[in-house]
């Protein structure tokens, strides 16, 4: 850049000349050129000298007067401010405080009859879209330099695959673990207690021996019960379907309306700019247009014309060959067509822009980028053909070095668009891989739970089923299958609890229950999630699977809303006398990621484990609502049990 402005400045004083003094003209651009060569580190300098130079520049007439240097460099430096600026707040402030001190010198120096001529409303829209547009592109493609630069720090400190596996799957085995030994422990002291009883009795009164017998059997049969519902979940839950496109959605924190409408906006720029310049100059324009020899056109076809060119805009990141196509055609047709009077600068300049930024590959966009210059300039021969070659040149000139900027841009944003979908796809795999591993985790377990406690768990109920055949005719055999029963349940007790150490490495159960859900609100409270929990009912009393069941239901529920909303969160838990109802709802904003439809999976499963049902989806209100219910035997909740 810099030795372009260096050749362009000498070379434009030396062919043109000027009014003024040739040496100051060629020591002008000379230092122009010098302090662009420090534009990354010291954008400031470079901005002060460009600015600084239009009042030499006016004043002095060191330019001609289809200067070439002149509406280069002082954009440049105000885009360079933007770009380069330490900080962004600071850096934006200072790219539009320039851009704005550019147009008051020109207003000043207008007013002092420097200018040559008095601009018109539309040259001054034409100027200032020039300066800000400037400011706003290097602010803009600065922010699209700090998402890479924080896409990339972010991607680098994400941990080790293997290890972030590894952390996955030992809280998935964790969890197993816990509610496995909660559920089947319960059963198995129920067992233990009612075999006592019968050993206890076995001589006194045997009828009451043999009815503890019955109920140890019972007690045995519900514990198995409950491995089949454990196991049935684990296998269901390893044999889930995990998507494995490289694009599906993760889950992504909400954004508020505010914050999508900004990046909406941050997105089309240049599509609202081009809107709004166009806008602006069919307004201004419709009244100056007789004396500059246009066609009375209507303005709501002056109106039509900006709305369509601005349009072509959008779909310029996918298809910008729509773009570079059809603006150099929009302008062409409402000029020899219509008659439409209007800048040509802004919307030539941004289709070049768009060619070397976006075409694919470098070939096609200097193609596209000679498109551009070689449609703008015949559309602006056609709306004046006695412009002097000067002006055509001029023009030709600052679109190239709009082409170039662009072509220095299109690395950076290709590369942040490609992080950004490597992040992705690295978050997708980490996830698919701790799935699989939790998958097998989940196998292992349930294979482990019929190795080592369904075989005890049968043993069990068959020799209790002996007991009560045996009393009272054989009360010596009865008792010695008793005992044999007591050892077995011992055993099963401490098989269950290795196996909780050998997967979550803890002793004894960690496992909430129903009790807790007003402190696992408060919990999601405490990250910013406004919740109202209304619980009714006893749930001491509730089994623990049934229960484990029901707070894994409401605890999943919540936590998604958490994650996949930004409105309240309202949760009421209800305890009857045979069942549990539940009814979480939140207002449907946000993304849902993949790690939602699992869990939703997961939850479905548990319910119906127990027999009951899930039903989740949006209720038709703008709200997302789970519903489910989880049925509990009635003696379950009876202070007997």
């Amino acid at each position: 850049m810099a030795l372009g402005l260096l050749v362009l400045g000498q070379v434009e004083v030396a062919l043109t000349g000027v009014d003024g003094n040739p040496v100051a003209a060629h020591l002008l651009w000379a230092v122009v050129a010098l302090a662009a060569l420090y534009r990354r580190s010291h954008p400031f300098v470079f901005a002060l000298v460009c600015v600084g130079g239009l009042v030499p520049v006016a004043w002095l007439e060191l330019v001609p007067a289809w200067s070439v240097i002149f509406p280069v460099a002082a954009p440049l430096s105000v885009f360079s401010v933007g770009l380069y600026g330490k900080r962004m707040v600071p850096s934006a402030i200072s790219a539009i405080g320039f851009a704005l001190a550019s147009i008051l010198i020109v207003w000043i120096n207008q007013l002092s009859g420097e200018a040559g001529h008095s601009y018109l409303g539309f040259e001054w829209v034409r100027l200032i879209t020039i300066y800000l547009g400037a400011a706003g592109a290097g602010i803009l493609l600065r922010d699209r330099t700090e998402t890479l630069e924080s896409t990339r720090l972010r991607y680098e400190s994400l941990p080790p695959a293997q290890s972030a596996i590894e952390a996955e799957v030992a809280d998935s085995r964790q969890q197993v673990a816990r509610e496995v030994h909660s559920v089947v422990r319960r059963y198995l002291d129920r067992v233990q207690i009612s075999v006592e009883i019968a050993l206890e009795r076995l001589d006194k009164a045997p009828a009451a021996s043999r009815s503890a017998a019955g109920k140890a059997r019972e007690e045995s049969h519900k514990a198995m019960e409950e491995m089949r519902r454990m196991l049935g979940l684990l296998r269901m839950d390893s044999g889930a379907v995990i998507p494995t496109s490289a694009t599906a959605p993760i889950a992504a924190p909400p954004d508020g309306f505010i914050h999508r409408a900004a990046k909406l906006a941050a997105r089309q720029a240049l599509f609202l700019l081009a809107l709004l310049n166009g806008v602006v100059n069919a307004i201004l324009i419709a009244d100056v247009a007789p004396q500059l020899g246009g066609e009375d056109l209507a303005p709501v076809w002056r109106l039509a014309g900006a709305t369509v060119t601005a349009a072509l805009f959008i779909p310029r990141r996918h298809w910008p060959l729509v773009t570079v196509i059809g603006v150099p055609i929009s302008l062409f047709v409402r000029t020899w067509f219509f008659g439409d009077l209007l800048p040509l600068d802004f919307f030539v300049w941004s289709a070049a822009f768009v060619a070397a930024a976006y075409l694919r590959p470098l070939p096609v966009a200097v193609a596209g980028g000679l498109f551009v210059i070689a449609a703008s300039v015949g559309t602006a021969w056609a709306i004046e053909p006695e412009t002097p070659w000067q002006a055509f040149v001029a023009f030709s000139v600052t679109t190239t070095v709009v082409w170039a900027v662009g072509a220095a841009c299109r690395d950076r944003i290709r590369q942040t668009t490609e992080i950004e979908e490597l992040e992705a796809a690295e978050c997708l795999r980490r996830k698919q891989a701790a799935l699989m591993a939790i998958r097998e985790q989940k196998l292992g377990v349930a294979r482990e739970l019929h190795d080592l406690v369904g075989h005890s768990l049968t043993a069990i109920t068959l020799q209790c089923a002996g007991v009560e055949r045996l009393i009272p005719s054989d009360l010596p055999r009865a008792k010695e299958v008793l005992l044999t029963v007591d050892r077995l349940g011992t055993d099963a007790n401490r098989e269950l609890s290795e196996l909780l150490v050998a997967l979550s490495g803890v002793r004894g159960p960690i496992l909430p229950s129903l009790d807790s859900l007003p402190a696992l609100a408060e919990q999601i409270r405490e990250r910013g999630t406004r919740i109202e929990l209304i619980i009714s009912g006893d749930f001491s009393k509730v089994e623990a699977g049934p229960g484990a069941a029901a707070y894994r239901i409401v605890q999943e529920s919540l936590v998604n809303a958490s994650k996949h909303s930004d409105g309240p969160v309202k949760a009421r838990v209800n305890l009857l006398r045979d069942r549990i109802e539940f009814q979480i709802e939140n207002p449907e904003t946000g993304v849902s990621g993949a790690g939602f439809r699992f869990g939703l999976i997961g939850i479905r499963e548990r319910a119906e484990a127990y027999g009951g049902h899930l039903e989740a989806g949006p209720d038709g209100r703008g709200f997302w609502r789970v519903q489910a219910e989880v049925p509990v035997s009635p003696t379950t909740i009876s202070p007997l049990s």
